[in-house]
């Protein structure tokens, strides 16, 4: 998971033991903001910081739902 020069948050998908290279990048939809700090914590939560220094956080990331559910 990553975030481009335009602020997009983006994933890598397909990533497996025979392609660990993935095969394509996905955005995650995103609240109108943009994000200048990314991080994912060792239980899986992905959250973000804007430029204002508000929290983003998105919610039910799993290994079945890479891009989540929702953001808040």
């Amino acid at each position: 998971i990553c975030f481009t020069c335009h602020f997009k948050v983006i994933y890598r998908s397909g990533v497996s033991e025979k392609c660990p290279e993935g095969d394509k990048w996905i955005e995650i939809p995103s609240p109108q903001v943009s994000i200048t700090q990314l991080s994912v914590s060792p239980s899986g939560v992905v959250w973000g910081v804007t430029w204002e220094g508000v929290a983003v956080v998105r919610v039910g990331v799993s290994y079945y739902e890479p891009t989540g559910e929702e953001g808040i």
